[in-house]
């Protein structure tokens, strides 16, 4: 059931987290890497990232990695609510890419 072209996504259940529904977009990049908010009790809204094992997973770098979390927040940013509820999740996840763009320009 992909959405759009060259899109994929992971329908999981569990008792602890309930219904979940991944997107991801295939491209030249680390389409391999989830992006998700979640809420840490001393830190606040973050963004945390899962590698959908594939077979290929092990043989990225470093800038691939990186280049695929910015991917996975970009994505992730596009189903944000644009109301205002999802207000603190939208600024976690721009911070967190911003923060990444400066990590890969430290290491190119």
């Amino acid at each position: 059931m992909p959405i759009s072209a060259h899109e994929s996504y992971r329908l999981a259940y569990d008792h602890i987290h309930g219904l979940t529904l991944e997107f991801w977009f295939d491209s030249t990049t680390v389409s391999d890497i989830v992006a998700k908010t979640c809420e840490c009790e001393n830190r606040g809204r973050k963004v945390t990232y899962s590698l959908i094992d594939t077979y290929h997973s092990l043989c990225h770098d470093k800038k691939d990695l990186i280049l695929g979390q910015i991917e996975a927040c970009q994505r992730l940013v596009k189903y944000i609510a644009k109301d205002g509820r999802d207000e603190i999740d939208r600024q976690a996840i721009l911070s967190e890419i911003d923060e990444l763009k400066m990590v890969l320009d430290l290491i190119q």
